[in-house]
């Protein structure tokens, strides 16, 4: 009786046609970020069409107009869900640009702390929470 030729895997080689995969906490991350994008998207929008929604407040070093953060809001909210769909079907680029746009959510929301206080820790702690994800996440074959 012979034995059985050993997987690639067991021998340590990639079979023919590996492609890459995103593992768990790279999928969380990727989910994660579609959900950031809604909510980037949801208060976008409301900024937009109801511009009494966001109060101005006195008193700061900066001052940017509604409109403009509402136009801010709707473009990472749609770029955020873009990249987290792309992070969740394995695209190799998407790891690096998903943590260039989710540094760029984290300054606009902290610069956008005195409009939305609430609003703006709750997606601040998903931004982090994202950050740590695709740090931790690493590409597998498949």
């Amino acid at each position: 009786m012979r034995a059985q030729e050993p997987s690639p895997q067991v021998v340590g080689q990639e079979p023919a046609g590996v492609t890459w995969s995103a593992d768990g906490p790279t999928q969380f991350a990727g989910t994660m970020m579609v959900v950031a994008g809604i909510w980037h998207g949801l208060i976008g929008l409301a900024g937009l069409a109801h511009d009494t929604l966001l109060v101005p407040v006195g008193g700061y070093v900066y001052a940017v107009d509604l409109s403009a953060w509402g136009w801010a809001h709707a473009f990472i909210g749609v770029a955020l869900a873009a990249l987290g769909v792309a992070v969740r079907g394995g695209q190799p680029w998407s790891r690096l640009t998903g943590f260039l746009v989710v540094g760029v959510s984290l300054v606009v929301n902290f610069v956008f702390i005195p409009y939305r206080p609430v609003w703006s820790v709750m997606v601040i702690a998903l931004d982090i929470a994202i950050v740590f994800a695709l740090a931790k996440g690493r590409s597998r074959t498949t």
